[in-house]
């Protein structure tokens, strides 16, 4: 049992209170990838499906709003303070040759170097979707270290599906 798995059930049993995940119906994700791409996105409008769904029941200007909120906004100042474990953390992954090969490092290390002048310039949006950009590079690079230690650590020298997965050549770059 996974440890989300145990705080449900602790959950569940301690207070009675039931946290159900749709994102973990196998039904729900079914369906969802049984839809046509038409149901989904059309002619640009995304969320096609909810917002017909939501017909009559939202006031018209906001089932159809295209105006997304930035969420996470507080991004750039809880990252702040972390700067310069953010530059270790980055020189970390220059030196893996794996991570080499799915990270924009170059882009991701401009970023970081230009921090400063990046949050003086005029456009906070665009400043805050580059501040993104960098966090999920870190998370995802992270993530990867940590996968690569895990599958050598249970690697007996011959390459299993895991291995064959880091090896992987078709996956892009973030």
């Amino acid at each position: 049992m996974n440890d989300l798995t145990s705080f449900e059930n602790g959950q569940r049993l301690g207070f009675g209170l039931d946290t159900p995940d749709p994102t973990g119906d196998l039904r729900l994700v079914k369906f969802c990838h049984a839809l046509p791409g038409e149901k989904v996105l059309r002619r640009g409008q995304s969320r096609r499906l909810v917002r017909e769904s939501l017909l009559g029941l939202l006031p018209e200007k906001i089932r159809t709003r295209t105006l997304y909120e930035s969420q996470g906004a507080d991004l750039c100042l809880r990252m702040d303070p972390l700067r310069t474990e953010i530059g270790d953390i980055l020189a970390q992954f220059r030196s893996s040759s794996r991570l080499k090969h799915y990270l924009d490092l170059p882009r991701l290390s401009l970023l970081w170097k230009t921090w400063d002048e990046r949050e003086q310039s005029n456009s906070y949006p665009r400043f805050l979707a580059e501040q993104q950009v960098l966090a999920r590079g870190l998370v995802i690079g992270s993530f990867l270290q940590w996968f690569d230690r895990k599958v050598r650590s249970v690697s007996s020298g011959q390459p299993d599906c895991h291995e064959r997965l880091l090896n992987e050549k078709s996956w892009g770059k973030v």
